[in-house]
């Protein structure tokens, strides 16, 4: 089972439905982090 032929797809969708909430989860995604709903707080 190669993992990595839907794990990555997967992890990027969700990580896509994350920031289209505001809710941006991964570090390279920071400079959206301006969203008042970010926990970050930036």
């Amino acid at each position: 089972m190669q993992k990595n032929d839907w794990t990555v797809p997967m992890l990027e969708a969700l990580d896509i439905k994350q920031t289209m909430n505001g809710k941006s989860s991964k570090s390279n995604d920071g400079g959206q982090g301006g969203d008042d709903s970010d926990s970050s707080g930036s």
